[in-house]
């Protein structure tokens, strides 16, 4: 919430000409029209407040941040299946996708089905100062009203609890985590990110590719795998 996933999603859309984007937001919501709250009260919360509809008993000696990331965690279950059947049409109609949104947890790649040949590139975008959070966050009450910013801002020590639990769980899944806190920069990052996925996949060599040039590179700089030509091209 207010790292900028949807902006900078559309972005690199446009850049790289993917027309077709899906937010996990617009999934829940289609999920609550299925299934009311009464039947699971947990689909129908925020992502940090989430942890409200679990049923647990002595929640008054819980961790807090456990709280969070325990109904995090729930809520985002929920929406991993919709979430791999994006995936899945996606595979069969051999386009490329972008899927943003909080609940895309840092394993959701791992889903993937083992026999596609489908590369699958993941980021996690973070603001890491919590000035800077809450100035985003007012952000979306000018921009977007409906977005109710005074109520991220008055919950914002979940919120900021929800950003560390995911930045933990991106460590762990082996995530690139990008600090978002220049737009440009942050969609630089992005493509690179996908450029270093991307040429893991090739077949051949850089030499192979750009000849003399790469040769030159190469002896001049001791720069020879495609992760080094990646970044000296991002450069």
């Amino acid at each position: 919430m207010g790292t900028g996933k949807s902006t900078i999603a559309t972005e690199i859309a446009h850049l790289l000409d993917i027309v077709r984007i899906q937010s996990t937001d617009m999934l829940r919501e289609a999920m609550r029209m299925m299934m009311p709250a009464r039947l699971l009260p947990v689909l129908h919360t925020s992502s940090f407040d989430a942890w409200k509809a679990l049923p647990i008993q002595d929640i008054e000696h819980r961790d807090r941040d456990q709280l969070v990331a325990d109904g995090y965690k729930s809520q985002a279950d929920l929406l991993a299946v919709p979430c791999d059947a994006v995936f899945q049409r996606a595979i069969e109609e051999s386009v490329p996708i972008i899927l943003e949104g909080v609940h895309a947890h840092p394993d959701v790649l791992q889903r993937l089905p083992e026999e596609s040949d489908a590369i699958g590139v993941q980021v996690m975008l973070a603001v890491l100062k919590a000035k800077e959070l809450k100035s985003r966050l007012r952000g979306r009450g000018v921009a977007v009203p409906k977005r109710r910013a005074k109520r991220y801002l008055n919950k914002f020590e979940s919120v900021w609890s929800l950003q560390s639990f995911l930045l933990s769980e991106a460590d762990r899944c082996d995530v690139a985590i990008i600090t978002n806190n220049d737009k440009e920069k942050a969609v630089q990052q992005v493509i690179l990110q996908i450029n270093y996925e991307l040429s893991r996949h090739f077949s051949v060599s850089p030499a192979e590719v750009f000849g003399d040039v790469a040769e030159r590179v190469e002896s001049s700089s001791g720069l020879g795998s495609w992760r080094d030509f990646v970044q000296l091209i991002g450069t």
